[in-house]
């Protein structure tokens, strides 16, 4: 059965359903594996509903039902199945659910199976499907009427029947790339228009995006056209289309495309037109390039992007459809999902682990903040930017010295999403902050809190963020060191190949701030750089 949920947590939940909310990035909170949850071996499909969450894990044959809580997105255990072989079911990734939330519709990706296994909401098994071959995704349409099913192994696209009542199917049509249609070969993702008008393809070996259209009342498609691009959908892997219907977001499962590639939909034709390709080359190609994996949020206004070793949020134009890199998180993802309120994100690694991130909103001033907490002794503070290359990537480095600092001036970044921000501004031009990295409140870093003080007596204490993992940005280090007179003291320091650097030389003088959640902030001026070309950024404090 569905968790039911306090009325607390139910009325939460509305009232963060509203307005789209401001975003800057992401930040993990949690990745959750067989330890934390032992069924789940591994977490490979993924569906994500406003209160629940259902992950195949293809490792142990099994499918979870686990709970959302919408105050803190964790998750926990309802139900699972751990016998799928039992039902002729061996390795579940594929995962569709019913609009009404009713029937879950589990593929296989066992070779010797050929199934799809039909659940109830709370993991009952109706019935298994035959079908073509292995199952690489699934897709409901918005009138329950069908379920359309994708084979890369076969090249192909099947078409089922879908009893609203009962959750069984009964098979339709059957399309196999090269018999009248095209764009197939290496079928992997699927998914149908919101009025239900057209059925939207990847072929990830044709490099390809076919287009059906869709009968109203049979569900039963027609082939219309292919749009094949070696550059813009190469391997294109996962497909998602945004709730008005009006832009398709592609995923090009390869490291020389750097982010979804997005087109404008004709609502009557299907028709496709580009819009746009991820870079291919850039500051954020890091985090995006390979991405294989994609979904739209609710609203439309986000996108999430799962590439090769990130989950990547993007904002969306919801005019034109184009993209804008907000942040990202360094995970390995199959599938990934946003919740209803846009307050989380949640990707399937493929692996072991069912990542957990929060949308931060917290972002850097754009100009410098006015009362912050100052240096007190000339040159006692300093700052450092270095290019570097792999695997040490570049280097960020900042200590500060001054004006008497109280620990819970920064909040409770332990237990609270107290989010903390290194800021750096210059006098050029160029849009402001030159550079953030962020230290985000609560979360878990190598299996341990972000966070912790060390020391009990007050006016000595230490409140350390640590994450030898440099999520999400580079930052490995923040340390701020209270007093009770001008002697507190901050140490920041970030190396990593995802760090986005400013670009040097920078323009003097520069200001470098730690803004906490509280809205106190810490500041040193750099006037006179040591170092200042366009390898190396190095200062003492005015």
């Amino acid at each position: 059965m569905q968790a039911r949920i306090p009325a607390a947590i139910a009325v939460c939940a509305t009232l963060v359903s509203g307005p789209a909310m401001a975003a800057s990035g992401l930040a993990l909170l949690q990745n959750v594996g067989g330890l934390d949850i032992p069924p789940m071996r591994s977490a490979d499909g993924l569906v994500v509903k406003p209160l629940n969450i259902y992950v195949a894990s293809s490792d142990n044959s099994t499918v979870l039902a686990l709970f959302r809580n919408p105050l803190d997105g964790k998750v926990s255990l309802i139900n699972s199945v751990t016998s799928l072989s039992d039902d002729g079911l061996h390795r579940a990734s594929a995962l569709a659910m019913s609009p009404d939330e009713a029937y879950l519709y589990v593929g296989s990706q066992s070779s010797s199976d050929d199934l799809i296994g039909v659940y109830t909401e709370g993991l009952a098994f109706v019935e298994t499907e035959p079908t073509i071959g292995r199952i690489d995704d699934l897709a409901v349409s918005p009138d329950g009427g069908n379920l359309y099913a994708v084979s890369r192994l076969e090249d192909a696209l099947e078409v089922f029947t879908r009893d609203v009542g009962t959750g069984e199917l009964s098979p339709l049509q059957l399309f196999i790339d090269g018999s009248g249609v095209d764009g197939l070969n290496g079928a992997t993702g699927v998914v149908v228009s919101p009025d239900g008008k057209h059925v939207y393809v990847t072929g990830e070996i044709d490099d390809a995006v076919a287009v059906f259209s869709r009968d109203g009342i049979t569900g039963a498609l027609t082939f219309v056209t292919s749009y094949t691009d070696g550059l813009v959908l190469r391997d294109a892997h996962d497909v998602a289309i945004s709730p008005d219907g009006m832009h398709l977001y592609v995923a090009p499962d390869n490291l020389s495309v750097g982010g979804p590639t997005v087109y404008s939909r004709d609502s009557v034709a299907g028709l496709l037109t580009f819009v746009e390709a991820g870079p291919t080359s850039g500051e954020t190609v890091a985090f995006t390039r390979g991405t294989g994996a994609v979904a739209v949020s609710d609203d439309g206004n986000f996108v999430v992007g799962g590439a090769r070793s990130s989950v990547v949020l993007y904002g969306r134009n919801t005019s034109t459809g184009a993209l804008t890199f907000i942040g990202a998180e360094q995970q390995r993802n199959m599938r990934v999902g946003i919740s209803v309120d846009n307050r989380f994100v949640y990707s399937a690694s493929g692996s072991n682990d069912l990542g957990i991130h929060r949308v931060r909103s917290l972002a850097c001033s754009a100009t410098p903040m006015g009362g912050c907490k100052t240096t007190t002794e000339p040159e006692k503070s300093n700052v450092l930017f270095k290019f570097g290359g792999l695997p040490t990537g570049d280097r960020f480095k900042w200590k500060w010295k001054g004006a008497a600092t109280a620990l819970p001036e920064m909040g409770d970044p332990i237990n609270n999403f107290d989010d903390a921000l290194v800021c750096v501004y210059d006098a050029s031009a160029s849009p402001q902050p030159v550079f953030t990295t962020v230290a985000p409140g609560s979360g878990t870093c190598a299996l341990k809190p972000c966070w912790s003080v060390r020391g009990s007596t007050p006016g000595r204490r230490k409140l350390k963020y640590y994450d030898p993992g440099r999520r999400p940005d580079g930052l490995v280090k923040l340390e701020v060191k209270e007093s009770l007179v001008d002697e507190a003291a901050i140490k920041a320091r970030g190396q990593d190949q995802f760090i986005i650097m400013p670009a040097l030389p920078l323009t003097p003088p520069v200001r470098v701030q730690l803004q906490a959640a509280s809205g106190i902030c810490w500041d040193a001026t750099f006037s006179v750089p040591q170092d200042n070309d366009a390898a190396q950024f190095k200062a003492r404090s005015d």
